[in-house]
């Protein structure tokens, strides 16, 4: 079955897998700002030395800014070679493993390490996600697909600082982190079953359900 065929099968599967990579772009943009609300608190449990070590705890920050910037375009290229699926699983998983580091860091250049870890894993989300709209839907679907994207996106950003708030004023920062683990896994899960893969290791054609026998 050609994708590009406006069919309710393929369009049901195209936006599936749209919800997917977008569900996968908002995690990785929250962590992009929700450090900034609980800064002032990581500061204070690692004993960071004020204002002396100021340039040193804006790494935390920078770090991940860095980073993120850096594995788009090297992660999009290999999401060309290795396929979309792969590539998105991998950086659920890695993204998790980054998380959990985080907030079991015993020192600054440990956490710096975790952030950096955790950012190529949401670097890596992103120019999947955009080039699976190019695989999935048709031309004259793709723009409104990709403004979805960009507007996740951008929510994340700005829910950011607010969900840092809620957990350094109800609970602790760490648990940020910790709710990123199974919210990742999930991500990572739901790929695995419900994103099917072609050959030439790009976007699937269908989507593989469980228990079905079949791909759409």
């Amino acid at each position: 079955m050609n994708i590009h065929t406006p069919t309710r099968e393929n369009t049901t599967y195209a936006y599936l897998v749209l919800a997917l990579v977008a569900f996968g772009v908002f995690i990785a943009a929250d962590d992009l700002t929700v450090i900034s609300t609980m800064l002032p608190q990581m500061i204070f449990d690692f004993e960071i030395p004020l204002p002396s070590g100021l340039d040193d705890a804006s790494w935390i920050v920078s770090s991940y800014l860095i980073t993120h910037v850096v594995a788009m375009p090297l992660l999009g290229r290999v999401s060309d070679i290795y396929g979309r699926r792969f590539i998105f699983i991998s950086c659920m998983l890695l993204f998790a493993i980054g998380s959990l580091m985080v907030p079991l860091a015993g020192s600054l250049r440990w956490l710096i390490i975790a952030r950096v870890v955790q950012a190529i894993g949401g670097g890596g989300v992103v120019p999947v996600a955009m080039a699976v709209v190019g695989d999935v839907f048709p031309p004259e679907r793709r723009a409104f697909a990709l403004g979805l994207l960009g507007a996740v996106d951008t929510f994340g950003w700005i829910i950011g600082p607010l969900y840092g708030a809620f957990w350094v004023r109800y609970f602790t920062w760490h648990w940020q982190f910790y709710i990123n683990i199974p919210i990742s896994l999930l991500a990572a899960l739901a790929a695995w079953f419900c994103w099917a893969v072609s050959r030439r290791g790009s976007a699937g054609r269908g989507c593989r359900w469980i228990g079905w026998g079949r791909s759409f």
